[in-house]
């Protein structure tokens, strides 16, 4: 005679309606833990893509400089490394002279320069230098005594230039004491081809490594130092927000087991005498207890979809407040809601192993 499925919907459905406040509890216990774990890795994601929004717009924090005893970077070794790394730029310095004073000079593909510092303040036309054309740091036009659309004078080794102004910078760095001039009348003037530096923007944590690792394989005995101020200063936040994260989340779902855990060995004590009669009937104590971890699991699964919902909401609201914008969670952080909602309530459902092989059916179907 084959033994009744235990395990059937119908019958793991039973149950939870006829004691709907038990049920209700652990639900409603389910689906908050899912909405807060939805709610806190989206909000987490959140902050790691406007932190790195942010932190761009202070530059590169990674410099390339050239081998000990080697002057530049060739051009023709830099270029893989631009087509690479898109938030990137070679700088050539230079120094010259200019009404008597030593002048920084810096030549650059400005547009991706500018890309690579939006925080910079540019005051002109906002177009960028053409040929013949230059950027005045702030000091360096103080020191200068030129404004913009006046001529300044420029001389290398004694190979003169004149260059119009069409706009100055501040950068609050070295730049406000620099000229810069596009990369190709630079090199010209200075007779030069190559860059003394290499700048770039790379993603803070795990990716500085593997950017410095494949930067040594693309420049060979070339030297990338990671601008500290700026990539450990991200790093930090995000080590520090992530941790904050981890323990947040760990305290919500002990929490939140409790509860279940609780909620689920009150209803086992409830539901001996169905435990008994199951047995009597032919089932295991295996299948018994499949049956009552398969009710806990679908409590998980409906607590799950109403808690990833709210926690998108929740999420949203936040990101709002937060950063001006509707955050919306991802396939991984609602897929993680449900998994550790699930995995919750199959190990609460665990607990009440002991009660459920406790029930002798004759026993408790005497009333004892």
């Amino acid at each position: 005679m084959p033994r009744p499925p235990f395990g059937s919907l119908r019958l793991m459905l039973a149950p939870l309606v006829r004691r709907k406040s038990r049920a209700l509890l652990s639900l409603a216990a389910l689906a908050l833990g899912a909405c807060l774990v939805t709610a806190l890795f989206t909000l987490y994601r959140g902050v790691q893509r406007n932190l790195g929004h942010q932190f761009r717009r202070y530059g590169a924090n990674l410099v390339v400089t050239p081998a000990p005893g080697v002057l530049l970077l060739p051009r023709s070794q830099v270029q893989p490394v631009l087509a690479q790394f898109p938030a990137s730029v070679g700088v050539l310095y230079d120094v010259g002279q200019s009404a008597g004073q030593s002048v920084v000079i810096a030549g650059a593909d400005l547009a991706r320069l500018r890309q690579l510092n939006s925080e910079w303040q540019i005051q002109g036309s906002g177009a960028l230098p053409q040929a013949g054309q230059a950027w005045l740091g702030v000091n360096a036009a103080r020191l200068l005594h030129r404004r913009i659309g006046d001529q300044i004078e420029l001389s290398i080794e004694g190979r003169p230039a004149s260059w119009r102004v069409v706009g100055t910078i501040q950068a609050g760095t070295s730049e406000d004491n620099q000229v810069l001039a596009p990369y190709p009348q630079v090199a010209a003037l200075a007779r030069r081809s190559g860059y003394t530096t290499l700048q770039l923007r790379v993603p803070a944590g795990a990716a500085m490594p593997a950017a410095i690792a494949r930067l040594l394989q693309l420049l060979p005995g070339a030297q990338p130092q990671p601008v500290r101020q700026i990539a450990a200063g991200e790093g930090a936040i995000l080590l520090s927000t992530r941790s904050m994260l981890l323990a947040t989340t760990a305290l919500i779902l002990f929490t939140v087991g409790l509860c279940v855990a609780a909620a689920l060995t009150t209803l086992a004590l409830e539901r001996r005498r169905d435990f008994a009669l199951m047995k009597a009937l032919g089932g295991s104590d295996l299948s018994v207890m499949a049956a009552f971890v398969g009710e806990a699991a679908l409590l998980a699964l409906l607590a799950s979809v109403v808690g990833i919902l709210l926690g998108a909401l929740l999420a949203g609201l936040m990101g709002r407040a937060l950063f001006g914008l509707w955050l919306l969670p991802s396939l991984a952080a609602a897929a993680l809601g449900l998994v550790l909602t699930l995995a919750l309530a199959t190990l609460a459902a665990l607990l009440p192993w002991p009660i459920v092989r406790a029930a002798a059916p004759a026993a408790i179907l005497r009333g004892e």
